[in-house]
């Protein structure tokens, strides 16, 4: 009778785990999802990933899920990655540890703009919502 969960795909499970917990530990993690690729399979995809920065134009680590639809056999893969992230695309390459292949990806992110991760200053209108005043008034006439 063959085992479900060898101790193999158990040590795989593991490892993929604990990289999407460390990633998602970072500050300012981000989600992407996106389009994946197994470079040796050719096999295609729709992943899921955490990513360890949520700020554009920075060098970031990945972990994910991959569902490959049209793939003969194993469907499901869960890989480790590293990559560049741009204004609201990802860009990742690693390795499936389920699948045993090299592995990219691209997808879609939502950036933070500030580099300290702090909204933007508001401005100082009015609490009902009413502009501020304009230099060198006095106020309504």
């Amino acid at each position: 009778m063959k085992k479900l969960y060898g101790w193999r795909r158990l040590k795989r499970m593991i490892a993929a785990g604990s990289v999407i917990a460390v990633t998602a530990a970072y500050a300012g993690p981000a989600a992407m999802f996106g389009v994946a690729y197994n470079i040796e399979g050719g096999d295609i995809g729709f992943t899921v990933k955490v990513l360890s920065n949520n700020e554009k134009n920075k060098v970031i680590a990945a972990g994910g899920a991959t569902y490959y639809p049209w793939a003969p056999a194993k469907k499901f893969g869960l890989d480790a990655s590293v990559g560049y992230l741009f204004d609201g695309v990802a860009l990742t390459g690693g390795w499936d540890l389920l699948k045993n292949d090299f592995h990219t990806a691209v997808g879609y992110v939502n950036v933070v703009e500030d580099s300290d991760g702090s909204a933007p200053a508001a401005d100082e209108g009015g609490s009902d919502g009413t502009p501020p005043p304009s230099e060198g008034t006095d106020g309504p006439t």
